[in-house]
């Protein structure tokens, strides 16, 4: 299967707004998109997502409310920088989670690159 955006960082784009009843969740209007960061079992949940919103907060939001999309390989290197300039920008978020949400962006971007330079490679010798 060839290495793409799709299929190593998912994306969830808001289907309606949806307001906040607790403070671990996420506020969010139809449309925002967020990055997917739940890989680990302590953050999975059957009926909950854990993301990063564009404005660099990282929540939890309902997984009803949301559907899976996908931007180019560009798009979403570029959507995870934008991201990670909030977090750092964000005056909201602690410097626990800046550092945990930052290093787990950061290791999606990586990966994303290494994707595009094995793929280069591979193209390169077709």
């Amino acid at each position: 299967m060839p290495y793409t955006a799709n299929n190593m960082v998912k994306l969830h784009k808001a289907l309606y707004n949806f307001k906040a009843s607790y403070n671990s969740a996420l506020s969010f209007k139809e449309g925002a998109l967020f990055v997917e960061l739940s890989d680990s079992e302590l953050k999975q949940d059957r009926n909950w997502y854990f993301v990063a919103s564009t404005d660099g907060s990282a929540g939890y939001v309902p997984r009803n409310y949301v559907t899976q999309t996908s931007l180019s390989t560009a798009e979403t290197v570029a959507h995870i920088n934008e991201v990670l300039s909030n977090l750092n920008n964000n005056i909201t978020v602690s410097v626990a989670d800046k550092n945990e949400v930052g290093e787990k962006l950061e290791e999606l971007k990586k990966t994303l690159s290494d994707a595009i330079v094995y793929s280069s490679i591979s193209n390169s010798r077709s």
